[in-house]
């Protein structure tokens, strides 16, 4: 009769534990792991694993947690974060592992994260969730060797750097060099610079620039010596000596005159009150630097528009 108790008095202890049991483990509703991409790693890539729990009441214990570090001889855990929030009626964790690898396949070869238990505690009692190892696989670098293919085939060598295309700014330096040439080639002609000072017939150009170089200097001599040179000017415009009763026919004669032959007639008023009466004094009044370099510009700048 006590042999029969026995089984009797067992099956009731086990009902009992399990449903003391049972109200944990009903408190754990939901395991969610992501798992890494099943291929493609190489040496020293960051392998991230993300865990999703749900409990009602149960806490995690942290000390169930991994601790960052190394875990065997290729793989490191780098680092783990845990979050903590309220979702629903309970709490929802998130374990955030990053697990890097540092092992050298010879070939496509299959790793494995290893499995995880973490502790969760509510009062007296608890239960351990178990994580399942992560499976992937991990790719060589390059073959260790291939037939017929040297190492240097094997791994390429860097692309060389393209030169920059400059054939647009070379078409335009020589573009720029060309105008610039030809610009100082104009502004020589116009000036009467060298090579082109031989040419015939500036002479007025050439009066003008010195009285305007010799006025700078204040004093008598300057404006005695600009008369003197435009007057020479004058000269070789007439092939002769130019005196003031030979203004009309010389004007008849270089028609590009006619507009400046007011200017003319008062520029050899001055000059006679200088070089006749001795008189600077009124010729400077009636005709002063100023006014004389004008008169010697418009000169020059008829005798241009003729040419």
């Amino acid at each position: 009769m006590r042999g029969r108790i026995w089984p009797f008095l067992l099956f009731i202890a086990a009902l009992y534990f399990a449903g003391a049991l049972n109200p944990l483990r009903a408190q754990v509703t939901n395991v969610q792991v992501q798992a890494p991409r099943p291929a493609g790693w190489i040496l020293g890539d960051v392998i991230p694993v993300t865990i999703t729990i749900d409990s009602k009441q149960a806490k995690l214990q942290q000390s169930s947690l991994p601790h960052p570090g190394r875990l065997n001889y290729w793989l490191d855990l780098r680092s783990l974060d845990v979050q903590e929030k309220a979702f629903k009626n309970g709490l929802r964790y998130t374990l955030t592992l990053r697990y890097q690898t540092f092992y050298v396949p010879l070939d496509v070869n299959q790793r494995q994260i290893p499995e995880l238990d973490l502790l969760f505690t509510d009062g007296g009692q608890s239960q351990t969730i178990r994580i399942p190892p992560q499976d992937f696989f991990m790719s060589p670098l390059r073959g260790v060797a291939h037939s017929g293919i040297g190492l240097t085939e094997q791994v390429q060598p860097d692309v060389p750097a393209r030169p920059i295309a400059k054939t647009f700014l070379q078409k335009l330096v020589i573009s720029l060099g060309v105008l610039t040439v030809l610009w100082l080639i104009a502004l020589a002609v116009h000036y009467c610079i060298w090579p082109f000072h031989r040419r015939p017939a500036r002479p007025l150009a050439r009066a003008h620039r010195a009285i305007k170089k010799r006025l700078r200097k204040p004093g008598a001599d300057a404006y005695r010596h600009s008369l003197i040179q435009l007057h020479r000017a004058l000269d070789v415009s007439n092939d002769g000596r130019l005196l003031a009763g030979d203004i009309p026919q010389f004007v008849q004669q270089h028609a590009f005159l006619k507009p400046v032959q007011t200017d003319l007639e008062q520029f050899f008023a001055a000059s006679s009150f200088v070089f006749f009466s001795d008189d600077q004094t009124r010729a400077l009044s009636e005709l002063p630097p100023a006014a004389l370099l004008g008169i010697a510009k418009r000169l020059a700048a008829a005798e241009r528009k003729s040419i």
